[in-house]
C-alpha cells in the first residue's frame, strides 16, 4: 500500500526540497507503534510504503524539527478509509428506532472506533468512517412479526465484528452484517435481558497469551454472562458464558469492564423483606477466575447513594478507579477505594441541580483524563478525571438540539446533531472552551509539564532482562508535586527510583528513573517449572503526578502492560548438517547461568544440547542411507 502527499505548486516543492535538505523528511508511525520512512521522489512529493492492505488506516505523521523562516513542519494525525460500498435497502426492510421522546443513543466499535451506530426516535444511522458519510441501517424482518407501528422498537445495540446485537423488550437479536436479517439467534437469550454493555477500551494489545478476553456483558436479574467480540466463533460452543449466577434476592442493576483488561465488575442490590436493601460492587477477574467484593458502596452512608437506574465505566488505570452515576450525579472511586466521593459543580448540590433540572446524558473520556458530561439540555461540564468538582461550560448548543457527543480515533471530540435535513457533525474545540471557561477563576495547575517515556501500551519482559524509564516534572517552587509509580502486580518486578532534583528560578524540576528488573535466583529452586510459572505474568504500570488541576496538560500514555515471562516465539533451534535441516527447539525460560557457577546445571544443558545434536545427526545419517538404498533399488528395477 502506498501513500503519497503530493504538493503540486512550485513554491510547495521549493519549500519540500528545501526541509529535504536540511534533513527534514516525513515519518509516519502506527498505531501498533511500527514506523515506516518516507521517501522523497523527483517529481516533488513525499512517498511511503505501507506493508499490507487494510481498509483502514489511522496513522501520525511527523518529522524532523526543522525551522524555515521562523515555521516547523506541524504533525498531523490522518486517517484512510476504505468503506464497502452499502447495499441499498430492500422493500421488505424496516427501520430501527429508539422510544419516543428518547435521546440519541450511540455505540461505537470496540477496535474500531470508526464504526458507529446513532439511534434515535426516527430511525438509525450507521457509519464506517467515523461519521464522515452514514446511512439509515434498516433490517429485513425475516419470519419476525412487524409490530404494528411499522418498526422495530431498540432499548440498546451492541456493535460486535461480524454483527450487531440489539435489545429488544428484553430479547437479543441479531442482525448479521452479511444478511442483514432481524433473527432470534440460538445463541442469544430470548426473553428476562435487563441490560448488555460493551467494551469501551481495546483490549487487542493487551499481553495475554491464548486467551480471548470478553467483549460483551449481558446480565439478566440474577444472571451475568459474558461474550467474545465476533458471534460466530468457531473455537466457542455457546456465544454466551455465564460468570455468575445469585439468588433470587440479589438482583443486577448494571455492568462494566473494569480498569484492567482482563476485569469486570457488576453492581448488585440485596434485598430482605423487612430492611432496607443494599447496594454491592463485586469485581471478577477472567484470567484468574474469583470474585472480589469491592468496599466502595460502603464508604457512603445510605441516605447518600443515589437510586437508579445506574451507568458505570471504569477507568483505565493500573488501580481500579470508576464513575457510577445516575440521572443525577456522579460518585466515584479511584486508586481501589482509596478515594472516593462525590463529583458536584461549584455552587450546586449536584450537576441535575445545576443544569436546570435536565437529567445526565452522557459521560465522555478521551484518553488524556478529559472528561465531559452533557446533560440532556446539552449544558455541558468538564474537569480532569482525578478532580471532584466540574466546571460549567459556555453554551455552545441549543436545549433542544437533538446532540451527542462522538470521541472520534484521533481523540477528537465531536458532536452529532441530528436534524430534519439530517446529521450534522461539528468538532467542538474542547481544549479552547475548558480554558476559557476557567480564565481567571481558581483552578490552577500544581504543576507546569509533566512527561515520560513510558509510550508503548505493552512491553516484553523475559527473565533478567532490565528496562529503564523517565519521568519529568517541573513546577513551582514550594509546590511539592512528585511523580507516583503505580502498579497492580507489584511482587512481580523489581522497582528501583532514582530521583534528581533542580531548582532555578523559582522553578523546581525533578526527573526520576525508574529501573525495573526481576530479581529471582533459578538456580536453586526445587521445582523450576513451578517457579518460572509463578514468577511470570502481566503487570500493569501507571504513571501519574501525585497532584493534578483542571487546567493540566496530561499526556495521553499513561499505563502500560509489562508481559513478565518467556516472550512470544522465544526460544533457541539447534540444527543438523544434513540434507533434510531437521531443527529441534528446546524452549528456555531465560535461564541466566554466571561464569564458574553452578558447573552441574551447566554441563547438563550443554549435555542436553549436544545429545539433541547427536540424534539430529544419527537420524539425518540413517534417512540418507534408506534414500540411497531405494535410488539403488530403483535403478536396478529400471
Amino acid at each position: 500500500m502506498i501513500f503519497s502527499c503530493i504538493l503540486v505548486p512550485q513554491q510547495s516543492r521549493y519549500i519540500t526540497k528545501h526541509f529535504y535538505n536540511n534533513g527534514q523528511y516525513p515519518v509516519i508511525k502506527l498505531k501498533s507503534k511500527q514506523t515506516h520512512l518516507g521517501h522523497f521522489q523527483k517529481d516533488g512529493y513525499w512517498e511511503a510504503v505501507i506493508p499490507g492492505d487494510e481498509r483502514f488506516n489511522d496513522f501520525h505523521i511527523y518529522g524532523q524539527p526543522i525551522s524555515f523562516q521562523h515555521r516547523f513542519v506541524i504533525d498531523g494525525q490522518h486517517t484512510f478509509y476504505w468503506p464497502e460500498p452499502a447495499e441499498p435497502n430492500g422493500e421488505r426492510e424496516v427501520s430501527l428506532r429508539l422510544a419516543p421522546g428518547s435521546p440519541l443513543s450511540l455505540v461505537w466499535g470496540t477496535c474500531e472506533l470508526y464504526r458507529g451506530l446513532l439511534l434515535s426516535d426516527t430511525g438509525a444511522l450507521i457509519t464506517k468512517n467515523a461519521f464522515l458519510t452514514s446511512e439509515e441501517l434498516k433490517v429485513d424482518p425475516g419470519t419476525l412479526p412487524v409490530p404494528p407501528e411499522g418498526y422495530f422498537t431498540v432499548d440498546q445495540a451492541a456493535l460486535l465484528e461480524d454483527g450487531i446485537i440489539f435489545r429488544i423488550d428484553g430479547a437479543l437479536y441479531w442482525r448479521d452484517n452479511q444478511d442483514r436479517v432481524l433473527t432470534e439467534h440460538p445463541h442469544l437469550p430470548t426473553s428476562g435481558v435487563m441490560g448488555l454493555y460493551q467494551r469501551t477500551c481495546c483490549a487487542s494489545n493487551y499481553p495475554v497469551q491464548d486467551v480471548e478476553l470478553s467483549s460483551l456483558i449481558v446480565w439478566k436479574e440474577n444472571l451475568l454472562l459474558v461474550g467474545p467480540k465476533k458471534l460466530k466463533n468457531p473455537g466457542r460452543e455457546n456465544f454466551l458464558k455465564i460468570v455468575l449466577k445469585v439468588p433470587p434476592r440479589v438482583t443486577y442493576l448494571t455492568a462494566s469492564f473494569g480498569s484492567h483488561p482482563a476485569s469486570l465488575a457488576t453492581l448488585v442490590m440485596y434485598s430482605v423483606p423487612g430492611a432496607i436493601s443494599r447496594n454491592f460492587l463485586t469485581s471478577y477477574n477472567e484470567l484468574v477466575p474469583s470474585w472480589i467484593t469491592s468496599t466502595f458502596m460502603t464508604k457512603f452512608k445510605l441516605k447518600d447513594i443515589p437510586k437508579g437506574p445506574f451507568e458505570m465505566r471504569f477507568l483505565e488505570s493500573a488501580d481500579a478507579s470508576l464513575l457510577l452515576w445516575n440521572k443525577e450525579t456522579i460518585l466515584y472511586s479511584f486508586h481501589n477505594d482509596n478515594e472516593w466521593g462525590e463529583i458536584r459543580p461549584f455552587n450546586a448540590s449536584h450537576l441535575s441541580a445545576a443544569a436546570f433540572g435536565s437529567k445526565i446524558h452522557q459521560v465522555t473520556l478521551d484518553h488524556s483524563w478529559n472528561m465531559l458530561v452533557k446533560m440532556e439540555n446539552n449544558i455541558l461540564f468538564y474537569c480532569k478525571v482525578g478532580m471532584h468538582e466540574v466546571v460549567r461550560l459556555h453554551k455552545w448548543m441549543e436545549p433542544d438540539s437533538r446532540m451527542v457527543l462522538y470521541l472520534n480515533q484521533k481523540e477528537q471530540i465531536n458532536m452529532l446533531t441530528l436534524t430534519p435535513e439530517g446529521l450534522h457533525v461539528q468538532k467542538y474545540p474542547m481544549m479552547m472552551e475548558t480554558k476559557s471557561a476557567m480564565k481567571g477563576s481558581y483552578h490552577d495547575c500544581p504543576f507546569i509539564s509533566f512527561e515520560h517515556s513510558m509510550n508503548t501500551i505493552s512491553y516484553n519482559m523475559d527473565k533478567g532482562d532490565q528496562m529503564v524509564l523517565w519521568a519529568q516534572i517541573v513546577y513551582p517552587e514550594g509546590k511539592g508535586v512528585h511523580v507516583k509509580f503505580l502498579s497492580n502486580n507489584a511482587d512481580l518486578l523489581y522497582i528501583e527510583q532514582k530521583s534528581h532534583f533542580e531548582g532555578v528560578n523559582s522553578v523546581d524540576t525533578v526527573n526520576t528513573t525508574f529501573i525495573i528488573s526481576q530479581k529471582v535466583d533459578y538456580s536453586d529452586a526445587t521445582s523450576y517449572t513451578h517457579l518460572t510459572k509463578k514468577t511470570s505474568g502481566i503487570v500493569t504500570l501507571e504513571l501519574v503526578p501525585n497532584q493534578i488541576g483542571n487546567t493540566c496538560n496530561l499526556p495521553m500514555s499513561r499505563i502500560s502492560h509489562f508481559n513478565v515471562g518467556c516472550p512470544p516465539n522465544r526460544h533457541i533451534r539447534v540444527a543438523s548438517f544434513c540434507d533434510l535441516h531437521a531443527v529441534f527447539a528446546v524452549q528456555t525460560y531465560g535461564i541466566t547461568i554466571p561464569k564458574y557457577q553452578h558447573l552441574t546445571t551447566y554441563v547438563a544443558i550443554v549435555f542436553t544440547l549436544f545429545s539433541l545434536c547427536i540424534l539430529g545427526y544419527s537420524y539425518c545419517r540413517y534417512v540418507t542411507i534408506f534414500r540411497n538404498l531405494l535410488a539403488t533399488k530403483r535403478h536396478k528395477y529400471e
